[in-house]
């Protein structure tokens, strides 16, 4: 029975090829797709899993810091601190992340993101050494740890083990490779290149023992085994009173650490300063996306199906007369079913590693062959072959197995009706989930341009910036003034933190007496606020010419006035206010105040920021930034190189446009809205392929009909008219279906972000346009040629 019933399903596809092409096409694409979402998916749901016992990892934050928020950095000293005191942390790291520099290895040289980490950080994290020994890669301040893809960089095939690399410029560091570990999986919290001791760190600028600080510096441990972490959270309080009370008594009340499962930081983490992470509204986005391409093409196939239910009416009466019952009807209609959705399975495998180099290129993901040749996606494949053939199939099988042989020899098919009704109601599914997709599309395009314009008053794309260090900075007066004679050059400045680069964060408050609020520091030198094109809103700039200036003047923005309670911004210019901590603490005056300006991605709320001059020093990343007149950006860039290059040979400019910086902070928007279009896309010419075959079905089972109306003088707009309107009003219904869905589903995607944009009606009106000009034209094509079409060929046989 079985061999029949392959037999019988082979030949129902040669016999209508057309149809069986457009139902396995659109099958293969939407598997292929789906396939390739959920190697996306798999990758984000399985963050940080190469760790050893992941569950017992943790990492320290503090819930309320200042009074001010959540925040996932640390001072530095909290590590060693927890690791001494608490039994039941059996070993802890801390990375401290966000410095770039300058790296050398005879005449080869890179800008590298450095890591500082502890010696434990290998019993902690899954670090897996090809060369070295991990209890003592880290055991002295000169030595780095690099991983496997830096190696061949610098070495190429030679063992880099004990080979020096000259790390910074002038004052660099020169770390003996005394280790090289394989790369990260792209799916882990931690990462980094290039690693270096904290002993390294102490050596060059003292023991880090600013508990007030917090740098870009996060402490993780692994819980000790036999206990657990509540023992560890119990103790929290009397940890912070120890090392805290002193310093932090008026805020003691508000100020809380907790220790955050690392597992959950990926997705589940809303902690400011975090290094990355994912969204989980989003995976349920791409998740419900691959559903809905699912759903569309197992909708063109039982549409397919359906609507040959007259031709093959006969067929099952037949069968049933000669004895035929309706399980082996239902099995006959299966194995059709079975048959088209495993050919598309093959061929969607095939698809999705031809696809593979482009999802990567939208997703963000660098995904290789290998990654999809494992067990978990070959069974991911079967799954869905195995659910889209059930769905796909049960529904027509039912259906064709319940005709009565005897009305539908005669022709008579009551359940047609509903078969029709169903058939269009499926083909509403299919164009509204599509007109869903376009709407998601459109409005993540919208939040990114909003970002994009949001940022360009204050930090346009003709305002570049690049890191020094070492003898540069030394040099900053002449690097300033050579900069600023190049033709095209409008202003110089230089800075710790400018926009998107920051970390460096103290605390400031009016008094002794008064509360302390931890804001976003900006060490600056020359125009800074000119060069920037900040918005000076009270007040005056900081004026280098003035000597109370360099020595005791702030400039904060709007959230700091708010945050110190002042009834407006005016009213904060000339009050007095202390900033900085301990030895360090300085008192100014505050001269000014400006707009409001993002120096973090718009999913975070701006935090209060003080602009004030103060020489580079070692606890400040240096940067700076040219403000461009021209539009000769290559000219440019090539004179700001030279320059660098004469007052400093080993150093390279690697300068940036400020407007692609911040760009970068929302790469995960970009790729998000990448997915969406193509996906949505995808939709529209799957849905498409349906109606081009339901048309062109419709076309053929009234060509008598189409003849006679032309004998009888029907115009070709007229016969247009009668084959395409019906489908065109369902996709005004579509369209209708659509909105309240697409608007609930963006709505709750926007609330990520702290700063968005209200969804506007043109948006939804773009959308709805969009399908209806793309279902018109797969319509037209099949409607025009039964319209032109000669009606005495239709009407020969009559």
């Amino acid at each position: 029975m079985f061999k029949n019933f392959l037999k019988v399903a082979f030949r129902q596809l040669r016999k209508n090829r057309f149809y069986a092409i457009i139902s396995i096409s659109g099958l293969a694409l939407s598997i292929g797709c789906c396939l390739l979402m959920l190697s996306y998916l798999q990758s984000e749901w399985s963050y940080d899993q190469q760790n050893h016992q992941p569950e017992r990892l943790y990492r320290v934050v503090f819930e309320n810091y200042l009074g001010q928020g959540k925040f996932a950095t640390t001072p530095l000293p909290i590590g060693p601190a927890l690791g001494q005191e608490l039994p039941e942390v059996a070993s802890v790291t801390r990375v401290a992340k966000g410095l770039t520099t300058l790296t050398r290895y005879q005449d080869k040289r890179f800008f590298e993101n450095l890591a500082f980490i502890d010696t434990a950080f290998a019993e902690v994290f899954h670090l897996d050494f090809i060369e070295g020994d991990a209890a003592t890669a880290l055991a002295t301040p000169q030595s780095v740890v690099i991983s496997e893809s830096y190696a061949k960089k610098y070495f190429g095939d030679a063992n880099p083990i004990g080979k020096t690399l000259e790390i910074g410029s002038s004052g660099a560091l020169y770390s003996t490779v005394s280790g090289v570990f394989r790369d990260f999986p792209q799916n882990t919290t931690v990462e980094f290149d290039l690693a270096l001791p904290f002993s390294t760190f102490e050596s060059a600028y003292g023991p880090a023992e600013l508990w007030q600080q917090m740098p870009g510096n996060y402490t993780f441990f692994r819980l000790a085994e036999h206990t657990s972490i509540e023992v560890a959270e119990a103790k929290l309080t009397a940890f912070t009173e120890r090392h805290l009370a002193d310093q932090l008594d008026d805020w003691q009340q508000n100020y809380q650490m907790a220790f955050q499962p690392l597992l959950d930081i990926h997705l589940h983490s809303d902690y400011g300063r975090e290094s990355s992470s994912g969204n989980l509204k989003t995976l349920y986005l791409l998740g419900l996306i691959a559903l809905i391409l699912l759903l569309i093409a197992g909708i063109n196939y039982v549409n397919y199906t359906t609507a040959r239910f007259p031709k093959r009416a006969k067929e099952v009466s037949i069968r049933k007369i000669i004895g035929a019952n309706r399980r082996s009807l239902i099995g006959q209609f299966m194995m059709e079913t079975v048959l088209t959705t495993a050919l598309a399975g093959i061929l969607a495998i095939v698809l999705a590693n031809l696809f593979l180099p482009g999802f990567n290129l939208i997703s963000g993901k660098s995904f290789q062959a290998a990654d999809l040749n494992q067990p978990w996606f070959y069974a991911s494949a079967l799954a869905v072959i195995m659910l889209v053939g059930l769905i796909a199939g049960i529904f027509p099988a039912l259906f064709l197995s319940g005709f009565r042989p005897l009305e539908a020899m005669k022709g008579k098919f009551h359940q047609l009706s509903m078969a029709d009704l169903s058939r269009k109601g499926l083909v509403v599914g299919q164009f509204a989930a599509s007109v869903i997709l376009l709407v998601a599309t459109l409005v993540v395009w919208q939040q990114m341009e909003y970002v994009r314009e949001s940022i360009r008053p204050e930090v346009s794309e003709q305002v570049g910036v690049f890191q020094i260090n070492g003898k540069l900075s030394e040099q900053f007066p002449i690097l300033q003034e050579e900069l600023q004679q190049v033709a095209g050059v409008e202003r110089v400045a230089g800075g710790s933190n400018v926009a998107t680069f920051t970390g460096d964060s103290w605390p400031m408050q009016l008094d002794l007496n008064s509360p302390k609020v931890q804001t976003e520091n900006y060490a600056v030198q020359g125009a800074f606020l000119e060069t920037m094109g900040y918005e000076l809103i009270a007040g005056r700039s900081l004026d280098a010419s003035r000597a109370s200036d360099r020595n005791g003047a702030f400039v904060i923005n709007e959230t700091a006035v708010k945050a110190f309670d002042f009834p407006s911004a005016a009213a904060a210019v000339g009050e007095r206010a202390l900033f900085g901590s301990g030895k360090s603490q300085k008192e100014g005056q505050i001269i000014g105040v400006v707009k409001d300006f993002h120096f973090q991605s718009f999913h975070d709320q701006v935090e209060p920021a003080v602009i004030q001059f103060a020489p580079f020093d070692w606890m400040r990343s240096q940067f700076v930034a040219v403000r461009f007149q021209s539009d000769e950006t290559d000219r440019l860039q090539t004179a700001v190189k030279e320059i660098v290059q004469t007052l400093d040979p080993n150093w390279h400019a690697d300068l940036h446009f400020l407007d692609e910086q911040f760009m970068e902070l929302h790469q995960n928007d970009l790729q998000q809205g990448r997915i969406f279009g193509s996906f949505a896309l995808l939709a529209i010419f799957i849905s498409c392929l349906g109606l081009l075959g339901l048309v062109t079905y419709s076309a053929e089972q009234r060509t008598k009909e189409i003849g006679i109306r032309k004998v009888l003088g029907a115009s070709m707009a007229g016969i247009f008219r009668m084959l395409s309107m019906d489908f065109l009003r369902l996709v005004l219904i579509a369209f209708l279906i659509a909105v309240p869905i697409s608007w609930y589903l963006m709505t709750n995607w926007l609330e990520g972000f702290t700063y968005r944009i209200d969804i506007s009606v043109v948006v939804y009106l773009l959308a709805g346009i969009s399908a209806f000009a793309i279902a018109m034209l797969a319509v037209s094509f099949q409607s025009l040629r039964a319209a032109v079409a000669n009606p005495v060929e239709s009407l020969r046989n009559e």
